[in-house]
């Protein structure tokens, strides 16, 4: 029996001490997570607003007149957000034919004004084409809008208006249109 309590002292006392002659100091153990990867090349163009879907439906005999028809209320807007230089094109194809009459696409003049920097401090807008500042032909082919070859931009955006040239012994009734393409691009 005395070796039965002297193996339990034993025990107890190995109990009690061995903490204190194990113990380490205190540590603090950190989870790390590593978060990152690559930002995608961002460039995009967007068009909104009500635009001028009807816009040869208002052509007055008064148009014809002078020779023309045109917006200046800037129902179109180009919003432009881009992570790196960017630049934006624009091109018109033929108008729809109306009986054997194709209007020409240089027969749609545009204007780009009203540059703004929704964002301020997310870059500068960029340059508007001194081409399209004033009613430019547009073409079948692109033509440089607008640009910023110094950074990107968050959200700027500009108006665009439209002049459509008249002829009464060319332009005979009919529908026509045209699609006006928007392309953002490395400039």
């Amino acid at each position: 029996m005395k070796k039965l309590m002297r193996k339990i002292l034993g025990m107890v006392v190995m109990v009690m001490f061995l903490p204190h002659l194990c113990w380490a100091d205190e540590t603090n153990i950190d989870a790390l997570q590593y978060v990152g990867g690559n930002i995608p090349i961002i460039r995009k163009v967007e068009v909104s607003g009500p635009g001028y879907t009807n816009f040869f439906s208002s052509v007055t005999a008064d148009d014809y007149a002078v020779g023309f028809k045109s917006s200046e209320d800037g129902a179109t807007t180009l919003t432009v957000t881009a992570n790196i230089e960017w630049k934006v094109l624009v091109k018109a194809t033929p108008f729809t034919r109306v009986e054997e009459y194709v209007k020409p696409a240089s027969d749609l003049h545009f204007k780009i004004k009203d540059k703004t920097v929704v964002h301020e401090g997310q870059g500068k807008g960029g340059t508007l084409s001194a081409t399209f500042t004033d009613f430019a032909p547009l073409s079948e082919q692109d033509q440089v809008l607008w640009s910023n070859t110094t950074g990107g931009d968050n959200g700027c955006t500009a108006k665009i208006d439209f002049k459509v040239l008249l002829n009464a012994a060319e332009d005979i009734p009919g529908t026509y249109t045209t699609t006006v393409t928007y392309t953002i691009c490395a400039p």
